[in-house]
């Protein structure tokens, strides 16, 4: 399994604990459009959720070392994400895990200039529940 896909389990089982916890949460995990051989369109993340009346997109990245993210090859879906924004009660954020220092990072993708190469990483958390736990 891929570091990536180890990601996305983590969040999925946080998911799945927070859902059972509290009715008001909602959560859908995307089919991986790769895995489909292209029968599926590119989806604008791999995670949505719905909490007391807010959506949001959630994209899980997995880097080995750094403190920058490269907008064009790791941050594709940002086009897809905005649109998305252009709705009522809605947010995209996407979610870093720097395996380096396991440092957990979010980055809002209304906050991301249009016209920048890479994202320094900023502000992160020691865990995921704790970073996740900052937009639920």
């Amino acid at each position: 399994m891929s570091t990536g896909k180890k990601l996305e389990t983590q969040i999925n089982n946080f998911f799945k604990h927070l859902q059972i916890q509290d009715r008001t949460f909602w959560f859908h995990q995307f089919p991986d459009a790769a895995r489909c051989m292209g029968r599926l369109p590119k989806r604008p993340a791999d995670f949505i959720f719905c909490h007391k009346g807010i959506t949001t997109l959630l994209d899980p990245k997995e880097l080995k070392q750094g403190q920058r993210i490269n907008i064009k090859s790791r941050l594709s879906q940002l086009p897809k994400m905005r649109q998305f924004l252009y709705t009522e009660n809605s947010r995209a954020f996407f979610f870093v895990h720097v395996l380096e220092n396991s440092t957990f990072y979010l980055i809002d993708a209304a906050t991301i200039p249009d016209n920048v190469k890479s994202v320094v990483l900023e502000n992160g958390y020691p865990a995921l529940h704790a970073a996740l736990g900052e937009i639920i």
